[in-house]
């Protein structure tokens, strides 16, 4: 089985252009890269925002690609400090992102040469405006009017498409301007902003050597404390990249990454451009670049950020080169997702009783040599995080919880609530404590010494504690969610109480609708589908005689109460299961008790239109000239218990055949094929039929399908009938009922010959006539006005007699 690859991301020095890993279909909008595998630990629980876009998901290439720290506030924080404060960060921001150059050459022509000043009132209200104009800063300003210029040819917007097309000539001559306004420069913080734009001016202008040399010259000694100087680098490392020393460049961006959160996205991705990141050779090459133990586990930590294979024996082995690493614990907390998708996920599906779980586009065996190397992978990270919990390191409150929950993950219930109840003694963080009250409710769902009240009665507090944390922090929801519908509903189900896994999808779904109304993920909402594809009537009224008992415990109040679908959708479940099993008089019973009005919204406007007693030759859902009386549920319900009423008590054949006809027309119409197939079911396709091409429908698929019902009823009314044309027509029907059974009609594409499309149709006709003989047998009424009426209608009737039929 080939799991789940990455795929590479292309960079051009500090601009990241990033690619998403691709990995599962998406069906548009921005998908949640979070909501796909079922999982139980926090992923921000290490709190370091800086660190969030590099939490685990195999969705996309990051999690986010939002740089966590705004380049332009610190570089306006800067200018603020630089004016003692004189004006705001926001105005510089303001001043420095918003204001054109030709604002901006206003101001400082106004105050070189005394010119007018021709700007908006917004540019003269700046507070970083007003100082300029009380300082005549002009060498300031003449710095800025210079940036403005160069800005458009550094800066560029990638497309796919077409390349980025920069004018080198502009560009060289913004480079000598840039170096003898450097010289005639004496301050230090505008020193270094020359500096910055001279090496980014001939970085982007394909300048590499003298983008190093540059950085050297006018960089590296500037004493100004400012963000410049990692940007500055991150330059010089793009240069070294495009000129083949990668080494030199993947050591520059691992140090950069790890010494500062400015462009920490685009940092990481160049490093993804500059290195092979699962060759461990080359992982060993560039470890040499590095001065120090601190060094190589800042460049193996980002090895591991970029991974979505195990990587345990990398944080052991940072964990030797520097134990204050930083960042372990958000190393932690990936290889403990990764855990969860690629074993955990798996395993329930497993051990709900099946061979094999479809996961992406791979098959998963529970034999699958790959899948059971992560339950290996799981104790030998449980050993880890145990061995921190255990140290004296400052977050061994996190190891111990990570190690509880691991043991959860890989099954040893035991050891998880071991570690639960030590943990307990150890958190530093209210994130720890929430983890740890997660990991304890899954504990206590495995939990074989409670029976299920005890189980229910101390869920309901959990569940409510979990309701209030959602309302905050929608990956609580998820936790909520997946609770209910991958581990609870489950439960049920192996008990056979379909009552309660119906709540539990109920609330899942409520959940769903609720804090995780605008998170895309994997989860599609089902309590409704199944309460209506699932319950029998008998235990769909068990389900609503549930519901009206009193005495519930506060568990079976809370689902009930929050449960997505409401008791009218129970009421019609049970209603058109009895139609379903032919049971009208209880279905009409259960029908009374919905209000009208529950029918006349959509499905039920459009796909109750049509007349269920027509009576059509050729299959439609289309209106047609019958359509002239409409069918509710109930009023079907009805009709057809008073048919069947009314047949056992009339003992005169031929009205006994006509009553017999309209029965048969309710129970075909009220079939897959029908004009009404909504009174049964809730949904309908083309494609449903087709899953069993070439071969007879099996009985199993219920009369929906195979419409027997419709088809005995159509042969007893031609039986109790002594007229020729009604026998006719009656034997026609029936036929129309078995060749469903007998399988779909030859499909002519656009593209097939129209000789071999018919010598295809009559062997489909023969062949199904040689089975049931009613084409045959309708030859005996070629007098009647039906026969030649369906005749005409039908091409396959016609078909089979021009081609000598018999």
């Amino acid at each position: 089985m080939n799991w789940k690859r990455f795929i590479t991301a292309s960079i051009s020095s500090s601009v990241a252009i990033l690619f998403p890993y691709n990995i599962i279909g998406c069906a548009g909008g921005d998908p949640d890269p979070y909501d796909y595998y079922v999982n139980f630990f926090q992923q921000k629980i290490n709190g370091d925002k800086a660190l969030e876009p590099f939490l685990y998901t195999n969705y996309r290439f990051l999690y986010d690609s939002q740089e966590p720290v705004s380049t332009a506030e610190l570089l306006s924080e800067e200018w603020s400090d630089w004016s003692k404060n004189s004006f705001s960060k926001k105005d510089a921001y303001s001043f420095l992102i918003n204001f054109s150059e030709k604002e901006i050459n206003q101001l400082y022509q106004y105050i070189n040469k005394k010119t007018a000043l021709k700007v908006p009132d917004s540019v003269k209200a700046n507070k970083m405006t007003q100082f300029f104009l009380n300082t005549n800063n002009q060498e300031a300003l003449r710095y800025l009017v210079y940036t403005k210029k160069l800005e458009p040819l550094v800066t560029a917007t990638w497309n796919s498409w077409e390349p980025v097309e920069r004018d080198q000539v502009k560009m060289n001559a913004l480079i000598t301007e840039g170096q003898e306004l450097l010289k005639t420069c004496s301050n230090p913080f505008l020193q270094l902003r020359y500096g910055y734009q001279l090496v980014r001016l001939a970085h982007y202008n394909d300048r590499y050597e003298d983008c190093i040399s540059y950085y050297d010259a006018y960089i590296k000694n500037n004493k100004e404390k400012s963000v410049l100087h990692d940007l500055s680098v991150s330059l010089k490392a793009g240069a070294h990249k495009r000129l083949g020393q990668n080494q030199i460049a993947a050591y520059l961006f691992s140090q950069l990454f790890a010494n500062t959160d400015t462009k920490k996205v685009a940092n990481y991705l160049s490093f993804v451009f500059a290195t092979s990141r699962f060759s461990q050779a080359e992982r060993d090459k560039n470890l040499i670049w590095c001065k120090n133990g601190k060094e190589k586990a800042a460049m193996l930590g980002l090895y591991a950020l970029g991974s979505n294979a195990s990587e345990l024996a990398t944080l052991q082995k940072i964990y030797q080169l520097d134990p204050t690493y930083p960042k372990l614990s958000v190393l932690v907390t990936r290889e403990l997702n990764k855990l969860e998708e690629y074993y955990y996920t798996p395993t329930l599906n497993l051990n709900a009783g099946r061979t094999y779980y479809n996961y992406s586009y791979e098959q998963v065996e529970s034999t699958d040599s790959t899948y059971l190397s992560w339950q290996k992978n799981g104790k030998n990270l449980l050993e880890f995080c145990e061995l921190m919990g255990k140290s004296n390191d400052a977050k061994k409150g996190f190891y111990t919880t990570a190690a509880a929950h691991t043991a959860y993950v890989i099954g040893n219930f035991s050891k998880s609530q071991e570690l639960i109840n030590l943990a307990q003694q150890q958190f530093t963080s209210d994130a720890e404590k929430d983890q740890l009250l997660i990991t304890q409710i899954l504990v206590t769902l495995q939990n074989k010494e409670l029976n299920e009240t005890q189980k229910e009665a101390q869920l309901v507090k959990s569940l409510e504690w979990m309701e209030q944390k959602s309302k905050k922090d929608i990956e609580f929801a998820k936790f909520a969610r997946r609770i209910l519908t991958e581990l609870m509903a489950p439960y049920y189900k192996s008990t056979n109480n379909r009552t309660k896994q119906a709540l539990c999808y109920g609330v899942a779904d409520k959940i769903q609708k609720g804090p995780l109304a605008e998170s895309w993920g994997g989860y599609f909402p089902m309590s409704i589908q199944f309460i209506r594809d699932s319950l029998s009537g008998k235990q769909a009224e068990e389900f609503v005689a549930y519901l009206n008992t009193p005495n519930k415990s506060a568990y079976e109040q809370f689902l009930i109460k929050r449960s997505e679908f409401t008791k009218n959708d129970l009421l019609d479940v049970a209603g058109t299961a009895y139609l379903r099993e032919f049971e009208f008089k209880k279905a009409a019973e259960w029908f009374q008790k919905i209000p009208a009005s529950y029918y006349k919204a959509e499905p039920y406007k459009s796909y109750l239109a049509a007349n269920p007693f027509s009576d059509l030759l050729n299959d439609t859902h289309s209106p047609t000239k019958q359509d002239t009386v409409k069918y509710t549920k109930l009023s079907f319900a009805k009709k057809m218990d008073q048919l069947l009423t009314k047949l056992i008590g009339t003992k005169v054949p031929e009205e006994q055949a006509k009553i017999s006809y309209e029965l048969a027309k309710g129970y075909y119409n009220m079939s897959y094929w029908g004009n009404s197939w909504l009174l049964v079911r809730y949904s309908w396709s083309t494609g449903e039929t087709y899953d069993f091409e070439g071969q007879k429908r099996p009985s199993a698929m219920g009369d929906y399908y195979t419409v027997q019902k419709a088809k005995n009823a159509y042969l007893k009314a031609k039986e109790l009938s002594l007229d020729k044309n009604f026998q006719a027509k009656c034997l026609y029907m029936a036929a129309k009922c078995d060749q469903k059974v007998f399988g779909n009609i030859p499909y002519m594409g656009w593209d097939d010959e129209k000789g071999k499309y018919n010598k295809e149709l009559r062997k489909w006709i023969f062949d199904f006539n040689r089975e049931y003989k009613y084409y045959s047998q309708l030859k005996q009424y070629q007098n009647t006005p039906f026969y030649k009426e369906a005749f005409n209608t039908c091409v396959y009737l016609r078909d089979f007699v021009k081609a000598g039929g018999k």
